[in-house]
């Protein structure tokens, strides 16, 4: 379903992320791990479409990205690491949930017979049932997290790409999210979640990627002692180093 084949960017003539190659199928949902600066948050953009790739493919369903943007970015939906930056402005922050994913139905062009059943199975999958007539700007960084998840996934992508969203939650919704997590894989949605709270994603994610010193020292299925592989891989090549 993605197909990634030596990926690489280089930015002010050096060398950020070299040759990652990996393949994801279906309901698959792989973390993507490694020290600040191995180039987690740059490999969740280009695949997002936001960065171009300085070489390398990838494909989506048998397509090249690049060369099918129209077709392949509406089966995108891509969480960026700041969700009040996300809020757009502040005229959004004085909306309601339901007012703020109604006014992004409407942008993504979803038709108005489908909108309400859309946005109101959007608001479960996110459990924002409850604050959807709560103002954004009234809600936690954890909800205000999940109101900007659901916008962006309104459109029901394929292809889930979050960058470090665990990061902004508290414990109870780091659960939650990790239960949205398993849940997507269900539905064989493709999910790519960067962050580094090893202890938090064994049981949500079935693959993970290491990033370490701007390349991929190990990509597979999720290992029993996570923490320790991590330890096993990173730790010899540090020292030297760090594109988040």
């Amino acid at each position: 379903m993605l197909t990634v084949t030596e990926l690489s960017k280089t930015i002010a003539d050096q060398e950020v992320l070299t040759d990652l190659s990996f393949d994801l199928r279906d309901g698959d949902r792989l973390a993507v791990i490694g020290p600040n600066g191995s180039g987690k948050s740059l490999l969740l953009s280009m695949l997002a479409t936001l960065v171009k790739p300085t070489k390398g493919r990838v494909h989506f369903d048998g397509l090249d990205m690049w060369s099918n943007l129209s077709t392949i970015r509406p089966q995108i939906g891509y969480l960026a690491p700041v969700p009040l930056q996300a809020l757009d402005s502040i005229q959004m922050t004085n909306l309601t949930v339901i007012e703020y994913l109604k006014f992004y139905a409407q942008i993504y062009g979803i038709k108005k017979n489908i909108r309400s059943g859309l946005i109101q199975g959007t608001l479960e999958l996110t459990d924002l049932v409850l604050v959807k007539d709560q103002l954004l700007v009234e809600l936690s960084i954890g909800q205000q997290t999940r109101a900007v998840l659901a916008k962006n996934v309104l459109h029901d992508p394929k292809l889930w790409l979050l960058d470090d969203p665990i990061a902004q939650m508290d414990s109870h919704g780091q659960i939650e999210l990790l239960e949205l997590i398993t849940e997507l894989g269900k539905m064989k949605k493709t999910v790519i979640l960067s962050t580094n709270h090893l202890n938090l994603i064994q049981e949500a994610c079935n693959r993970v990627a290491i990033l370490c010193k701007e390349k991929l020292v190990y990509f597979g299925s999720m290992p029993s002692d996570l923490s320790s592989s991590y330890q096993q891989l990173v730790k010899p090549t540090m020292g030297m180093g760090s594109t988040n």
